[in-house]
Formats: C-alpha cells, structure tokens, sequence
C-alpha cells in the first residue's frame, strides 16, 4: 500500500464517524427526492392503474325515451361487452333538508367491467334488497359510514320526469337502505358515475320506480371507436320523442372516460408537478448542504491542502486522497439511507387527487426508482465531494488579509469601524486558513427568503381561488335546483338577498358535440358568471364557451361554431367560467342566449336559483331553513380545485426547509468567521476597540447577509411564486394574476434581523471575550 493508500486508510479511521453522520445527510435528501420522484410517477399513473383495475366503462348512458333507443345504442358495432343497469332516484326521509339521492343496480356483471375497488366493508349481496354500497367521494363528504342505514322514498316515473315542476313527498316505494360497504372505481372520484350502488335483487325491486335504464359499454379498442359510438348514439336519438313530461332530461346523459381521464389527468398533473418541484427544490437544498458540510469536513482533515501539498501529491492525487473516504464509508451509508428513507415515506404518496386515485395504497417498492435513486444520490454526492475538493485544490494559499487595512478602509469613507469590519467580514470570505462560508450563507439566505415569500405568494394565490367562488365561476353563496316561479318570488321580498340569477342548463350540440349549456337572466341585483375576455351572448347568434372548451375546439373571440344538427352558426363572444349544477365543467360550459335553449333540439333544460347573500348574513343559517322546502347546494370548490387545496402545504414545507437551512449557513458562518478570522477582530481590538466594538461587528455582518438575501430574495420569490401559480392557473383555467402577501413581505426584513439575532448571540459573546494576546500569539 503506498502512501496514498495508507493516508486514506489513516483518514478513514479517524474520521469515520463524520463521514457516517455525512452518508446520514447525504441519504436523507436523497431519500427525500426519490420519494418526490416517485410520489410524482405514482400520482401521473394512478388513474390509468385504477380505471384498469376497476374495469372502467368507456362509456356511461342513460336513457330518457323508449328503451328502443338503449338497443340500438347497444347494437352499434363499437360496443363489445355491456352490462344493463337501472338509475332510480329517491328522496332522504330522515334528512333535516331536501336531498335526492340516486341508486344504480342492474344484474350481475360480465368479468371485466365495473369491478369497484372495495375501501371498507364489503360490496352488497345479490340476493339483499337492502344492501348498498357507496362510493368513498359521496361517502366522505355526506359522512355516510359502513353499517349506517338510509330511509329512501323512491320516486315515481312522473315524478322523475316531472322533476322541474316540484311535488311533496315521492309516491313510490320507500326502502331501507344499510351500507355495508365503500368503494372506488375509475372515472367515478366526483361519484357522478355512480354514488350508490345496489344489488340484482334491488334492482327487480326498481323496476316501477321513477328513474333511468342505461347501460355501461367496453368498446372496440381501436382509433376512433368513441368517436363514432358518440355519434353513433347522437343519431339514434334523433328518432326517439321525449316523453310529454320529459322535457328537462333530454333524450340521454351519456359519459365517456377518455373525458373523465382528461379532467383526473389534469388534476394529477398539478400534484405530480407540485411533488417534483418540492424535489427539485429539495434536492438544490440538500446539495448546497451537503457541499457546505463537505467543505467543512475537509479542512479539518488529515487531508488538508496544506499537508497533502507537503506530501508531494499532485492536484489529482489530492482530489483522490479527498474522495476516497466518502466513496468508502459516506456512499454506502447514503445508498442504504436513500433506499430505506424512500420506502419508509412511500405510504405519505400519492396526495391530494392522487391519493384517492391510487388502487394500491400503503408501501410501494418500485425498484428501478429506487435504485436509480441510490445510484444518483451517491453519483452526485460524490461529484459535490469532487468539486469541493477541486476547489480547494485550486486555490493558492495566499497569507490572509489584514484587520488594520479593512479599518483604514472603512475611515476613508466615514463609516463606522464595525460597519466597515462587519462588512469585510460578509463580502470577503478571506483566504487560506481564514476563508469563511460567507458565500454559502448569502447563497442560503437568498434562497431561504425567495423560498418563504414564493410559497407564501402561491398559497395566498390559492386561498384566494377557493375564497372568492366567481373565480371558478360560482357568483352566489347558495344554488338552489329545480327552482319555481315562488321560490323567485319569495327571494325578491327577502332583504337578506342581495342578488339572484336564474339559469336554464340543458345539453346543446356544438360542432357535433353535446355540451353542457346554460342561458342565464338577472332576477335581482347586479350577478353574473365570470367572464374572462368578451361579454355575454345576446340572441340566437352569439355563444361564450369556458376556457377549456375554447382550448379543445381552438376557437377564440369573433370565431364561429355550429349548433344542433342544423349547423346553425354562432359567434363566439366571450370565453367565461360559468359553474352549475354541474360544478366541475366550470371551464366547459357554454353560455347561449334563452332563445337558443328554447329552440334547442338536444332537449329541455333544469332550472336553477344562484343566490349571493349581503355581508354579515349567516349563509349556513339561512340555507338550511330554505333548504326544508328546497334542494339547496352550498357553493363548494370544484374537485380540480379542492384537489390542489390538498397539495397546499407543500410549498410551505418547501418553504420551512429552505429557511432552517438559511438559518443554519448563517450560523456557521457567523461561528467559523469568529472563530477563523480572530485575527483580524483581534487586531482591531489592539488597536484600540473595545469588546462591544467587537460584538458591534459581528452583528454588523449579520444585518448585511440578511439585507442582501432580503433584498434579493423577495424578487426572486415573487418571480418563482408567479411562474408556479401561472402553471397551475393554466391548468386550472382560472385567472393567473399572483396575490402578493403584502404583509409579509413587509415583515420580511424585521423578522430575519430577529431572526439573525438570536443567532448571532453566541458568536458574538465570543468575539467580545477573545484573548488579543493569545491570538496575534498563534499567529
């Protein structure tokens, strides 16, 4: 073993409980990026891995008109595997308020479709009339729990059909319902697929009850086949007449998943986006850490520049002498860790959207991220060993600068003698056995203030978003559905009620596609939906179409689009965000004149009451009295939106790293800067300061790093805050203006001088107790 070897192996066994705490380091930022990585990949598959486990339909019907129309729809050579179903609809009868709820049942299912994935309990019996199961959306947000049991007045076919016109309480049957079970299946995370479901025998028990026939279609898998099933069902309603009653359903409801998957798509995007930018983030974290930690580590080695040079090594030799301890004892530590720290955190992912998406929960082991996690964490830990050794390597041993030099300095100019110290002390970061990690505390307090105000920007942005429901297109406080001509009356006496706007909604065919459509009307006061260019659609001719349908169909302001089967031409007027009943098309309604709903041929329309309260009014209180005579609907957040509420506090964990970071290159510097540049402060003290003075300029180079770093900081921050928001507003198609935290950015300043206060305590004790004869002595 030549001297090399034998200098590493000394090295090793001296300081193999620094390179062990250093691998510790090392393997829990790489460990915490893996688990982004793969929390990222895990978020963006979810729903294709669900829906496959499920068995998702392709495509979702259900028919209002005679059941002719449902065999030809299953007739069409697209379809493959189907299984027949019934929709009943049925009142609540123990509920405080009006609440309709609907229960889908049909005969036992082919293999392959419609397989719910069990959460809790178990799904129901065939043979079991009162048995049902709920989906985990309608379960958690109507608190419905396994082994609670529901009170259900069906309604009678008139009465569904008629359920624009109002009634009291249903004429048909009333069952009693115990939920034995919750459940999740692909393209169902609103439960608009199918919120209850019931057994064989409860459907045969549905038969005469007020509601739907429909189907579920697997399709053909080849290009185009939904294409031509969707226009194929299009055209075969066109032969079938809505019952007299009928007018509000229309001739059909169908779904399709590829537009389930579109809108699922989009919100495990933001999460898996969010995810990877708190790796990214994380991982320039851990790095400028890790090479701080590495650095200091090296200059208190056996392999000191110093004495590698007085060995006669070379600058490659040396760089070797430096790496081959961390490569022996830090990159195995940090490979397990990595591995370890992955898995361990793998049941926290996916979240938000994600999470209720993911069909196998708890620990994930994907060994091709984890081990291209290990390899990156140690390849990159290395390289950072490599270049700070290379450095170090690099720079020539100069003899430091003197204390008395930096005090004529400062006199030249008038500045205070611990001003001008302080200032030297955290611009110059010295040289050779005196060089301090200014640089890394700038760097650390730049990032740690752009890190908190960007975050603090985002989730202010987002709190805003879900605050202000105009935003998403939700202008009232209250939706009142199936409203009547009393309901208006009784509104416009109300003083309480500040506003209402009426809307129609109903299906409309544009550019050969049905929409979701709506014509709305001003009842009271000044309300209407949100429009983010144009205005309103007035007469036959003119249209506004959400941001996400202008997108699909790449139309804009002053283009036209055609209408109904007769390709009537309309003008797109306005692009608007216009939330109904049907919440999360937000961004793909579409908003006609009433004249174009009246002499529509997609169908009749459901009328609805959108209600905005004066200030002060208790809008819980009033909703639920309205709501024993109505169908009332808090305003919520569509999903899209309440999924990226989940992955809020990302930024600011995000945000609560950097800043602990900050703080802790601003501590070692200010410790390695008394503790290296004695000197100078003793010189200064020699020449006639006083042990204040002393204190007085330690705590000068505080304020300057934190004056920097604040003042670089904020830019950054409100630059990086407004380009993630500006992301995820695009996806969301909602406004992408940033809301600035005023106040904190105002606070930013006096609160990392408190901050730096506290940390420069005990540095500057120290400064004020230096022995000024011991420390010219060593030198």
């Amino acid at each position: 073993m030549g001297g090399l070897g034998l200098l590493v192996r000394a090295e090793t066994r001296r300081r193999w409980l620094a390179l062990v705490l250093i691998g510790l380091l090392v393997g829990g930022v790489g460990a915490a990026v893996t688990a982004s990585v793969a929390g990222a990949r895990r978020s963006e598959t979810a729903y294709d891995r669900l829906a496959e486990r499920t068995g998702q339909p392709d495509a979702t019907l259900v028919s209002f008109v005679d059941p002719g129309f449902l065999e030809e729809v299953i007739s069409l050579p697209e379809v493959e595997t189907v299984w027949r179903m019934r929709g009943v609809v049925g009142r609540g009868l123990d509920l405080p308020t009006v609440n309709f709820l609907s229960v889908v049942a049909g005969p036992p299912r082919p293999d392959g479709l419609f397989e719910p994935l069990v959460e809790k309990g178990r799904l129901p019996a065939d043979d079991a009339v009162g048995e049902v199961a709920v989906s985990q959306g309608l379960a958690d947000s109507a608190d419905v729990s396994v082994g609670d049991r529901v009170r259900l007045g069906l309604l009678t076919q008139e009465e569904f059909e008629s359920f624009d016109e109002g009634f009291g309480l249903p004429d048909g049957p009333t069952v009693d319902l115990e939920v034995v079970g919750t459940f999740t299946v692909g393209g169902n995370d609103s439960h608009e697929q199918v919120g209850i479901l019931g057994s064989p025998a409860f459907a045969e028990v549905a038969t005469d009850a007020g509601g739907g026939d429909g189907a579920m279609f697997l399709l053909e898998d080849e290009p185009g086949a939904v294409e031509r099933f969707e226009a194929g069902v299009l055209a075969a309603s066109e032969d079938f007449d809505l019952p007299p009653d009928a007018v509000e359903l229309g001739a059909y409801d169908l779904r399709l998943a590829a537009e389930d998957r579109v809108r699922s798509q989009a919100s495990a995007l933001v999460v898996s986006r969010g995810l990877l930018l708190v790796g990214v983030a994380g991982l320039l974290i851990g790095v400028l850490g890790v090479a701080q930690t590495v650095q200091r580590h090296q200059s208190r080695s056996l392999g000191a520049q110093s004495v590698l040079g007085a060995l006669g090594l070379d600058r490659r030799q040396r760089v070797l002498a430096s790496l081959a301890p961390f490569a022996l004892v830090t990159a195995p530590v940090a490979a397990v860790i990595t591995v370890a720290g992955a898995i361990a955190l793998s049941p926290l992912l996916p979240i938000g959207s994600a999470r209720s998406l993911e069909p196998s929960p708890g620990v994930e082991l994907n060994l091709a991220v984890l081990a291209v996690g290990a390899v990156a964490t140690v390849a990159l830990s290395l390289l950072v060993v490599a270049l700070v050794a290379g450095v170090m390597v690099r720079r020539p041993a100069l003899p430091p600068r003197g204390g008395v030099s930096l005090a004529a300095r400062g006199a030249r100019v008038g500045l205070p003698l611990p001003v001008t110290i302080g200032g030297s002390l955290a611009l110059d970061r010295g040289r050779s056995g005196t060089a301090v990690p200014v640089r890394a505390a700038l760097a650390g307090g730049v990032l740690a203030v752009a890190a908190v105000v960007g975050s603090a920007a985002f989730a202010t942005s987002l709190d805003r978003l879900i605050d202000t429901p105009a935003r998403y297109g939700s202008p009232s406080d209250l939706l009142v559905a199936d409203a009547q001509d009393e309901l208006f009356d009784q509104l416009q006496d109300d003083p309480d009620v500040e506003a209402v706007l009426e809307t129609r909604g109903f299906d409309l065919v544009v550019e050969g596609t049905r929409r979701d459509a709506s014509s709305a009307e001003v009842r009271k006061g000044s309300i209407g939906f949100n429009y983010i260019s144009g205005r309103a659609p007035v007469g036959p001719a003119e249209i506004a179409v959400g941001p996400a349908l202008a997108s699909r169909l790449d139309v804009g302001i002053g283009d036209e689009v055609t209408l109904d089967e007769s390709g009537d031409a309309a003008t797109v007027v306005g692009v608007v965000l216009a939330r109904g009943d049907v919440g999360n098309s937000y961004s793909d309604s579409v908003i006609v004149d009433d004249e174009v709903r009246a002499a529509s041929a997609a169908g009749g329309s459901y009328r609805e009451a959108l209600i905005r309260y004066r200030d002060g009014v208790d809008v819980d209180a009033v909703g639920e009295a309205l709501g024993a005579d109505w169908e009332v609907e808090r305003i919520e957040p569509p999903v899209r939106i309440v999924d990226l509420a989940q992955i809020r506090n990302l930024p600011l964990v995000l945000a609560g790293a950097a800043a602990v970071l900050g703080i802790g290159l601003l501590a070692h510097a200010l410790v390695v800067t008394v503790r290296r540049r004695g000197r100078d402060l003793a010189l200064v003290r020699a020449l006639g300061a006083r042990p204040r003075e002393a204190v007085a300029s330690v705590l000068a180079m505080m304020a300057i790093i934190i004056v920097i770093g604040v003042a670089a900081g904020i830019p950054l921050g409100i630059l990086a805050g407004n380009l993630a928001w500006r992301a995820v507003a695009n996806s969301l198609y909602v406004a992408e203006d940033l809301a600035v935290p005023v106040l904190l950015v105002l606070a930013c300043l006096p609160i990392a001088l408190l901050v730096g206060l506290l940390t420069a305590v005990l540095p500057g004790r120290r400064a004020s107790r230096l022995e000024v004869a011991a420390e010219l002595r060593e030198e």
